[in-house]
């Protein structure tokens, strides 16, 4: 990361990285607790600002604004953390960050419901500010370079194929999107489900591979891992649909991706999907096989159709940016900041507060991204 000029870092000493603290194997000591604590504590912040719930810590006499992607863990304990002790503990996390919260930012309709839902809090302590893809994703044409970069991944230049960007857990719904597809006619088209293999966070890899070869569908489902976004960003252009099958979404930054790449997105009607994909793609009942196998038959076979989606997803990608994800966050920073201190003119210091640990680097993608 970056750090621009004029903004004074204060790093905390921790034994072990946030997002390895917060897998599903993960905790985190009492002693890199008190050492964030400490370090926020003797900032002299105006406002603390968590950017994902898992980055949380507590602390005292700091008006603080914490981002909840989504409820997931809540809702789908068992398939987020594979222990009772993870899940208790995200639970009581999740709670004493809301709970300690001045302000709460989500990223979707669908999230804010949630979040009011299960935390019982008013709809004046949430805003809503969408996320965004990164400028890297944008049409890339059909050349030899393009085609280098699919061989790499396994993918012909004549191949048809499917594609799912994401983490490969429970949730995600991937073994209803195996079975879906092994029930296609066309025996030559490709899924390919680009993913972390070695992700921090629960994944049930095994049980995918195992569902491949029950469907008999070996050779056509390819699991090429991390895929960089500048990579990405030509298998998005080539796919013959993005599928997202998942049974929650805090927003779904793949959809919105793929949609900047001017690719037509088949996804399911579960959490903020609807409201990413809006008129832009065709959507299905994440539990129904059958529905799914339907949508990517009619990407497939009705050439006309698939041309009429893919001529929508540019002005629905253009609803997203990160300028405006950036803008609406100040403007959270700046009610939060004035309700605090009501006599005065609150201007966000150039003052950034984070965890180190030299010893465990942030993986290059974490999930709450996508």
């Amino acid at each position: 990361m970056t750090i621009p000029d004029g903004i004074e870092v204060v790093a905390a000493k921790v034994r072990v990285a946030p997002s390895l603290a917060a897998s599903s194997d993960g905790r985190r000591s009492i002693r890199d607790l008190m050492a964030m604590r400490k370090a926020a504590q003797s900032a002299s912040l105006d406002l603390l600002y968590f950017p994902a719930t898992y980055s949380y810590f507590p602390v005292r006499k700091i008006p603080q604004v914490v981002t909840v992607f989504d409820t997931m863990p809540l809702d789908y304990p068992q398939q987020i953390f594979p222990n009772l002790r993870g899940r208790l503990a995200w639970t009581l996390k999740e709670f004493l960050a809301v709970g300690r919260s001045s302000h709460v930012v989500t990223v979707s309709e669908a999230s804010r419901r949630s979040i009011q839902s299960w935390f019982r809090t008013s709809n004046d302590r949430i805003s809503v500010v969408p996320c965004a893809p990164t400028e890297v994703f944008y049409h890339r044409p059909d050349n030899p370079a393009s085609r280098d970069i699919l061989a790499r991944y396994g993918i012909s230049p004549e191949s048809r194929f499917f594609l799912y960007v994401g983490g490969l857990s429970p949730h995600k719904n991937l073994i209803r999107l195996i079975e879906a597809f092994s029930q296609l006619d066309d025996q030559q088209v490709l899924l390919v489900l680009v993913g972390d293999l070695g992700d921090v966070f629960h994944t049930h890899v095994p049980e995918l591979r195992a569902a491949v070869t029950a469907h008999g569908v070996e050779g056509r489902v390819l699991f090429p891992g991390f895929v960089p976004d500048a990579d990405l960003a030509h298998l998005y252009s080539r796919t013959t649909a993005l599928v997202q099958p998942s049974l929650i979404e805090g927003f779904g930054l793949p959809p919105a991706e793929a949609m900047a790449c001017g690719s037509p997105v088949l996804a399911s009607t579960a959490g903020s999907l609807p409201e990413v994909v809006g008129d832009a793609g065709c959507l299905f009942d994440p539990l129904s096989v059958e529905a799914m196998t339907r949508e990517m038959d009619r990407m497939l076979n009705q050439p006309e159709f698939r041309k009429q989606m893919a001529n929508r997803v540019s002005s629905q990608a253009q609803k997203f940016t990160w300028s405006a994800a950036a803008q609406g966050v100040l403007r959270t920073f700046e009610h939060v900041a004035a309700k605090s201190s009501p006599t005065r003119h609150v201007t966000p210091r150039p003052h950034l507060s984070r965890s180190d640990s030299r010893a465990h680097q942030l993986p290059a993608k974490q999930e709450p991204s996508r």
